[in-house]
């Protein structure tokens, strides 16, 4: 398991998919499991980000069509509100524990905790889960789930299966 400290508004990634050399060089059934979970952190931070997702071209090629998400605040979001963020929720402080495996060929889950400062400067935290299709030469979300978890929780570490 690794642990990222995200900072806000900044990637060190390709600045578009197609641009990723893991991307173009590998096929979904023969990246290692280090290179999977790197580029999938990559791609859950770049999804974070309201600006990015505000770049809806770019966004809306990491969402694929069937998107659901099961937030942390118990909403369900469609692809099309996540593509059309109407507020900022504030950056993610920390992501933690993230993992990836492969589940089949071409379907990849993450796992990880983000935990992120509110306003009276208390840590929310959340365990998160993605789903991850391999199709048309990228890796698309199509489903995520955020858990609130309460402060007490913050050190215990996610199981690795």
């Amino acid at each position: 398991m690794m642990t990222v400290r995200a900072m806000p508004g900044t990637s060190s990634g390709p600045k578009t998919l197609r641009d990723s050399p893991a991307m173009a060089a590998r096929s979904a059934t023969k990246q290692s499991g280090a290179d999977l979970a790197a580029l999938l952190l990559e791609l859950e931070r770049r999804l974070m980000d309201p600006a990015f997702r505000r770049e809806n071209a770019q966004a809306a090629d990491l969402l694929a069509a069937e998107f659901v998400e099961f937030g942390a605040s118990g909403r369900v979001w469609s692809r099309e509100e996540i593509l059309m963020p109407s507020q900022d929720s504030g950056p993610i402080v920390a992501v933690e524990d993230f993992a990836a495996r492969m589940l089949a060929p071409g379907l990849a889950q993450a796992t990880y905790r983000t935990v992120r400062s509110i306003a009276n400067g208390q840590p929310q935290a959340a365990l998160r889960s993605s789903l991850w299709i391999f199709r048309e030469e990228r890796w698309q979300m199509v489903f995520h789930q955020g858990t609130k978890i309460g402060e007490r929780r913050l050190g215990t570490k996610i199981p690795d299966k």
